[in-house]
């Protein structure tokens, strides 16, 4: 592969841009120079998403007219569905030598686009969520899902798996065998400009008060999350120190959920939903502390974001991600899942001793963007060349 280009097809989520889509746009940068046509692929992609693709590589947008129609526009999962037809013609017209899929839902969708079509193209399934396994109590948390059933009969047909944690791996290989074709590349999301004063603080009049703390946390408004923990344990904490604040950064369907919650708990002086926002940067580099509530993750690019940013953080030790990227505790304090009481002992805990920064920001130095396109390089070469 060093020597001779070759087609490699990258298959995204066509919604969001968030830290992962970021780096593999500049994974499919890197590929390009090296000689490789690379051909990013999404089925009804917003123009937000195409102008992220770098002009070296090409963009193929199937289902563009899905856009256009509201029921369809923000639903990721039935673009897929309606795409897998088109997502098989392209395989058998472009017949790219590696195609890597990015998350689970297009994963899935590529591998029976595969199995219906001629191509003898390689696909390389990216796992960046923890699956529910019976009979392993570590993922009772993790949410059972319709999909469950359909992974294990698909990604057996996959030619290698790119794992984003330890913990997904050991999942992965529970499920399908120890045999499997794994290689583990974290999140690793921080750019050389992460950690630079961003231009301006957040309008927030939280960051403008100096005898304010705040800690952030960031994530969609989801079950998985488990927001009522954090809010619960933050109720705790703020009865013993009055100046913390928590700023949330996200939406969902829970959002009602947890504003109602909020308003129960008479905390919305002190906890407040900021929605969406697409350059969280800012809100990280001025927040005292991150809090992460999650039942199950895979490698949360919040909590290497909030590393970077040497924020204080506080995460429950879920599978998986958070230990490996806290090295068991080293790096932020870890807490059960679903205890508020500990958690808010831990919030108390960072507030009286703080862990230098010096020190969390040696251990970010091992989540830079540039090793991440280094890594994710090499594994496509590997996996095609079949070492």
């Amino acid at each position: 592969m060093a020597n001779e280009g070759i087609k490699i097809g990258i298959f995204m989520s066509s919604l969001q841009i968030g830290a992962r889509e970021n780096l593999i746009f500049q994974v499919g940068k890197d590929l390009s120079k090296k000689g490789h046509k690379v051909l990013f692929v999404f089925i009804g992609a917003h123009e937000k998403l195409l102008e992220k693709v770098d002009a070296s590589c090409e963009t193929i947008n199937l289902l563009n007219w899905s856009n256009r129609i509201p029921l369809i526009r923000k639903v990721n999962k039935i673009k897929l569905f309606l795409g897998i037809w088109h997502l098989k013609k392209f395989l058998n017209k472009e017949e790219p030598d590696v195609f890597l899929s990015i998350s689970i839902p297009p994963n899935l969708a590529a591998l029976v686009a595969k199995t219906l079509s001629k191509a003898k193209t390689k696909i390389i399934v990216r796992q960046s969520n923890i699956i529910s396994i019976r009979n392993y109590p570590e993922y009772k948390c993790v949410k059972k899902r319709m999909r469950d059933f359909l992974i294990p009969i698909l990604y057996k047909n996959a030619n290698g798996f790119i794992a984003v944690s330890n913990g997904v791996k050991e999942n992965l290989q529970r499920l399908l065998g120890k045999s499997l074709n794994v290689r583990v590349i974290y999140n690793k999301v921080l750019d050389k400009n992460w950690r630079d004063e961003p231009k301006r603080k957040p309008k927030h009049s939280w960051f403008h008060d100096p005898n304010l703390v705040v800690f952030l946390a960031v994530g969609r408004l989801v079950a998985k999350k488990d927001y009522p923990t954090m809010i619960k344990a933050f109720q705790v904490a703020s009865n013993t120190n009055h100046s913390i604040r928590l700023i949330i950064l996200g939406d969902g369907p829970q959002k009602n959920k947890i504003e109602d919650l909020i308003k129960n708990l008479k905390m919305k002086d002190k906890i407040q939903l900021q929605g969406h926002v697409q350059n969280t940067q800012p809100y990280y580099y001025y927040s005292y502390g991150f809090l992460l509530s999650s039942v199950s993750e895979g490698m949360p690019s919040s909590v290497i974001e909030a590393l970077g940013a040497t924020c204080q953080i506080v995460a429950t030790d879920c599978p998986s991600g958070p230990s490996e990227i806290l090295a068991e505790g080293k790096y932020g304090r870890l807490v059960k899942i679903k205890d508020h009481k500990m958690m808010a002992q831990k919030i108390l805990e960072s507030l009286e001793y703080r862990i230098p920064e010096a020190k969390l920001l040696e251990r970010a130095g091992d989540f830079t963007s540039k090793d991440g396109i280094k890594e994710y390089s090499d594994a496509i070469s590997g996996f095609f060349s079949g070492n």
